[in-house]
């Protein structure tokens, strides 16, 4: 019983994201502007060039390999430097391909202000082709 005990906040720190000394533990934040493009699964095998573009910004062109196509969602990064100036503005993605019709989808950029035990702000728009 003795030792169940000692393990309790060994478990509880694991379980909440801390180390054994009870430190926070906090993963590395993942890029602050992104937008998440699905849809090019269903074109598996077949490499394409996708256009983002957000709000009024210059627009980032981006090639997927065909090896890349079958994950489901691809998730690319932006630069930025003001993360809340992405919120609320409109994104337009158009995937286009050798001999193939072009692929348009839109979003929104949506700002998530994370003031968590590890806060990692992000803007993020997801965005499916069709």
């Amino acid at each position: 019983m003795i030792k169940a005990l000692r393990l309790v906040p060994v478990v509880l720190a694991l379980s909440a994201g801390c180390s054994s000394g009870g430190e926070v533990a906090c993963k590395p934040c993942a890029p602050p502007v992104t937008v998440t493009v699905g849809g090019l699964d269903r074109h598996a095998g077949q490499a394409w060039r996708l256009r983002v573009c957000v709000g009024g910004r210059p627009c980032t062109d981006v090639a997927v390999p065909a090896s890349r196509t079958d994950s489901g969602a691809m998730w690319i990064p932006l630069d930025s430097l003001d993360l809340g100036s992405f919120a609320g503005l409109p994104v337009r993605v158009t995937a286009s391909g050798k001999g193939r019709d072009d692929l348009h989808g839109t979003g929104t950029m949506r700002f998530t202000d994370d003031r968590g035990t590890c806060p990692c702000d992000h803007s993020n728009a997801a965005v499916t082709l069709a």
